[in-house]
């Protein structure tokens, strides 16, 4: 399945307060990295979704122009719901929108750059005005677990998804060189933990697109073992290690 299609299929769960609250929690971090540094005038947002992150955008960038972006139709629907003024929107992956022609003074990117190739930052930073900026949230390995990570892992092992089916979050390190092209790079880890009932929160990790993303065509197969293994807990915590960088 592309990224369009994983996200199109359950945008209406993506959609829901639980989990845009998760969301608007990493969006507000990381604008509170940018404002101090910037005061932009026009935004390109890449993975936009439905528009936790848009949200927070016109928070924090009351006057700015955006120019919200997602490879998914449904997703961007429900973005246009919120009816924020000085949004337009297009159905761009990020790869895409690199070719776009007008210039921007923040591309922001709220918990997408995982699902990007390899060198898109490089492709968007060509979109900056001279002292414009890139901002991303992202994914990345970490130490901290929770229990419902480990039961993550447990599924790995049993699946044998390691090295041969789906993808894998990058190191610090590895998302760094990412950014290397470009002066001013500042990183910062945090950590959230999500706790709330297993059944939710494999219903969410559904939304987000999570069991595609590491374990690709065992997709149902890994979320069928979650149920099984975490059938009779109350709750399951999961540790989320979320990398903000500020670019430019």
């Amino acid at each position: 399945m592309s990224v369009a299609e994983v996200f199109s299929a359950h945008s209406h769960i993506y959609a829901t307060a639980e989990n845009e609250r998760f969301y608007t929690r990493i969006a507000a971090a990381l604008a509170e990295k940018v404002s101090p540094r910037l005061d932009p005038g026009k935004i390109l947002e890449v993975g936009a979704g439905t528009g936790a992150a848009t949200i927070i955008l016109k928070r924090y960038f009351p006057k700015a122009e955006i120019l919200a972006t997602d490879p998914s139709a449904e997703m961007l629907a429900h973005n246009r719901r919120k009816k924020l003024a000085h949004v337009r929107y297009a159905c761009l992956r990020a790869e895409e929108a690199a070719c776009l022609e007008d210039k921007f003074d923040l591309v922001f990117g709220n918990i997408c750059y995982h699902w990007f190739e390899k060198g898109t930052a490089k492709g968007l930073a060509g979109l900056l005005t001279p002292s414009g900026v890139l901002a991303f949230s992202t994914p990345t390995s970490g130490q901290e677990k929770g229990d419902g990570n480990l039961i993550l892992f447990r599924i790995c092992r049993e699946l044998g998804v390691k090295g041969r089916h789906g993808r894998h979050l990058s190191s610090l390190s590895r998302l760094r060189k990412e950014f290397a092209h470009l002066r001013n790079v500042a990183t910062e880890t945090m950590t959230l933990r999500e706790t709330c009932p297993p059944a939710l929160l494999g219903t969410l990790l559904r939304a987000r697109g999570s069991w595609t993303f590491v374990f690709g065509p065992e997709a149902d197969a890994a979320e069928n073992l979650w149920r099984k293994y975490t059938t009779g807990r109350p709750l399951t915590t999961l540790s989320w290690h979320i990398t903000l960088v500020v670019a430019g």
